[in-house]
């Protein structure tokens, strides 16, 4: 059950349909590359405005842009090669939805969250691990 989190600083608005091609594509990335259900997969995408941001101390002008991308995953469910791959491949993803040139500033942060922190539904994933463990065993 991981969430993605796309925040866009850009002053050129993003429509219906490039916000839900970048949705879509982070949905099958997250199922290629960490193995994630995409049922299960939630993503935001949310546009912020460039002042509100700053590279260095300054803020953003209107012909900047920047993005940050912030996945949660469950701590343990993935390797490094695979995490090294889907960063490597988000950021590629979201340039090319964006428009942008490869040298605009892009970060991808994947937390990897303990099970015994990280749920949905009131259960953590630690509990649905367990859960999954003893129906198996029976």
């Amino acid at each position: 059950m991981p969430f993605l989190r796309l925040t866009l600083a850009s002053a050129n608005e993003f429509d219906d349909a490039s916000r839900q091609r970048l949705q879509s594509g982070l949905t099958r990335l997250m199922a290629s590359t960490l193995r994630k259900d995409a049922a299960l997969t939630v993503v935001a995408v949310e546009q912020a405005p460039p002042g509100s941001w700053s590279v260095a101390g300054a803020a953003l002008g209107a012909q900047d842009w920047s993005a940050q991308l912030e996945v949660f995953i469950t701590d343990g469910s993935n390797t490094a090669a695979e995490r090294r791959r889907f960063i490597a491949e988000a950021n590629a993803l979201i340039l090319a939805e964006s428009g942008r040139p490869a040298q605009a500033p892009l970060y991808v942060v994947l937390h990897q969250v303990p099970g015994d922190s990280w749920g949905y539904d009131g259960e953590t994933q630690a509990q649905r691990h367990a859960s999954r463990q003893s129906m198996a065993a029976n």
